[in-house]
C-alpha cells in the first residue's frame, strides 16, 4: 500500500483503560491468540497488516469515525480485493481489542474456478499414507473441507466422538461451526490418537502434532500433503485443493448448497454456488432428470 498515500507501520495506541499498547507489541498479538483463539500465524499476519496501516497517524487513538475514514482510503486504493479484505479484517479486530467493536463493508472476492480432485483421486491419496498421522490429516481434509489453519488449530477437546462431530473454533472471521464426522474419519482419528500417550491427550492438547510433540506447523502439513500426493502420482495438490475437492464431491453426491455453505463456513452463498457452476456433470444429469418430456 506504499503508493496509495496511506502511511503505514507501527502504532502506539491506548486501550479502553488508557494503557498504552503497541500495535506491533505483544498486547494486540497476544490478545488475538488468547482471547480470540486465532493461530499464531493468522495473528501474526493481522498484527503485521495493522502495523502497516497505522504507521504515522497523527492521532494514535482510533474511534469509529477515524477507522471508517481509514477503511475508505483502503477501499479506493489500488490494492487487490483480497489485500483490502485482509487489512480491513485486521482493523476490525483491533477496534474490538480497543473495546470499540465495529464491522466494515469489504470488497467481494473474485470467484475463480477451483482446482480439485475427484473422489477416486482422494481415495488414492489417502491410501498412499504411510502412517496414522498422514492418514488422519488427509482424511480430515477430504471428509470435512476444513481450512489448513482450522486443522492445525484443532485441540483434542474439539473432537466429540460421542456426538460424532468436530468443533471448529478458529474459523475464518471467527465464525465457529461444527462438522459431522464420517464413520471413516472417526475410525482413523481414533487410531491416530491411540498412538499418542494418554497424558498427552488432554482436551487442550493439539490433535495434530510435530515429531517433537508440539502443535504441527501449517508448512509441515502442506509438505505432508505434497509428499503423499507425489506418492499417489498426483500433482499440484495442497490443503486448499482438498477443501475444493470435498465441496465438489458434495455436489457430485447431490448434497444441497445451504448445508455445504454451513459446513465450509462461507459468509456468502455465492462462494458456495461456484461449485455448482463448476460441476457440469451434475448439471447435465439434473437437466436430463428435470427437463420437460414433450413426446
Amino acid at each position: 500500500m506504499r503508493e496509495d498515500k496511506i502511511d503505514f507501520g507501527a502504532l502506539l495506541a491506548q486501550d479502553s483503560d488508557g494503557r498504552k499498547t503497541g500495535a506491533s507489541s505483544d498486547g494486540f498479538y497476544g490478545w488475538l491468540i488468547t482471547r480470540k483463539g486465532l493461530s499464531e500465524n493468522w495473528a501474526r499476519n493481522l498484527n503485521y497488516n495493522l502495523g502497516k496501516m497505522l504507521r504515522g497517524l497523527s492521532d494514535p487513538v482510533l474511534d469509529e469515525k477515524k477507522a471508517e475514514s481509514l477503511v475508505g482510503r483502503i477501499m479506493v486504493s489500488k490494492l487487490s480485493k483480497s489485500a483490502k479484505r485482509h487489512y480491513i479484517v485486521a482493523l476490525e479486530h483491533y477496534m474490538d481489542y480497543l473495546g470499540k467493536p465495529v464491522k466494515f463493508k469489504k470488497p467481494r472476492d473474485t470467484l475463480r474456478c477451483p482446482v480439485y480432485l475427484n473422489q477416486a483421486q482422494m481415495g488414492a491419496l489417502i491410501r498412499a499414507s504411510r502412517n496414522y498421522r498422514e492418514m488422519a490429516i488427509l482424511t480430515t481434509f477430504c471428509t470435512t473441507g476444513v481450512r489448513l489453519n482450522e486443522l492445525v488449530c484443532l485441540d483434542v477437546g474439539d473432537l466429540d466422538f460421542e456426538r460424532k462431530n468436530i468443533r471448529i473454533r478458529t474459523a475464518k472471521m471467527d465464525k465457529q461451526r461444527e462438522i459431522p464426522m464420517t464413520g471413516q474419519l472417526e475410525r482413523v482419528l481414533m487410531a491416530y490418537l491411540g498412538t499418542i500417550p494418554p497424558q498427552e491427550r488432554r482436551p487442550s492438547d493439539p490433535v495434530f502434532r510435530s515429531i517433537q510433540g508440539k502443535r504441527i506447523a501449517p508448512r509441515t502439513v502442506a509438505k505432508i500433503v505434497d509428499q503423499v500426493a507425489t506418492r499417489a502420482g498426483l500433482e499440484g495438490v495442497h490443503p486448499h485443493v482438498l477443501r475444493h475437492s470435498f465441496a465438489t464431491a458434495w455436489v457430485d453426491n447431490e448434497g444441497d448448497q445451504f448445508h455445504l455453505k454451513d459446513l465450509l463456513g462461507h459468509s456468502d452463498i455465492k462462494m458456495t454456488e461456484r461449485y455448482w457452476h463448476l460441476n457440469t456433470k451434475s448439471k447435465a444429469e439434473a437437466f436430463a432428470r428435470a427437463a420437460p418430456r414433450l413426446v
